[in-house]
């Protein structure tokens, strides 16, 4: 009687292990879809904000959510962009590319922001992100 449980158990086990793997499967291909759409330049305004909705919903990893906010900013959704950028530094404010992403933007829209996003950006990766250049410096002084 005792193996007849341990059995049930363990294929119960092994029934969520392969629902889970399964649920993940198709999350990582909805993502898939969503980052394959926006670099495409397959994305139409309407669709933009669902494909960034989906993006944030079903991508985990800061570089698919970079590259399809980038479509969205070359498809001229820069608005959803930056709400893209302000999500990602929400949800994972150690990661550097939210945060060049919204220097980026605010490197379109509102030139003061930039050095102290671009000092953020840099805090978090000294490495891969260079001093911010003087002549940007002395541009961005009011």
């Amino acid at each position: 009687m005792r193996f007849v449980l341990i059995r049930i158990l363990l294929v119960a086990v092994a029934a969520v292990v392969a629902a889970y793997g399964i649920a993940s499967a198709q999350s990582v291909d909805r993502c898939d879809d969503a980052v394959r759409t926006a670099l495409a330049w397959k994305a139409k305004p309407a669709d933009a904000q669902r494909i960034a909705d989906e993006t944030l919903k079903e991508c985990t990893d800061s570089r698919q959510r970079t590259a399809v906010a980038s479509a969205l900013i070359r498809l001229k959704e820069v608005p959803i962009a930056q709400a893209m950028a302000l999500q990602m530094t929400k949800d994972q404010p150690q990661d550097y590319r939210g945060w060049v992403l919204r220097e980026i933007i605010a490197g379109l829209n509102d030139r003061p922001a930039v050095p102290a996003l671009y000092a953020k950006a840099q805090a978090l990766n000294a490495r891969g992100i260079p001093p911010l250049p003087a002549w940007i410096k002395k541009q961005q002084t009011p």
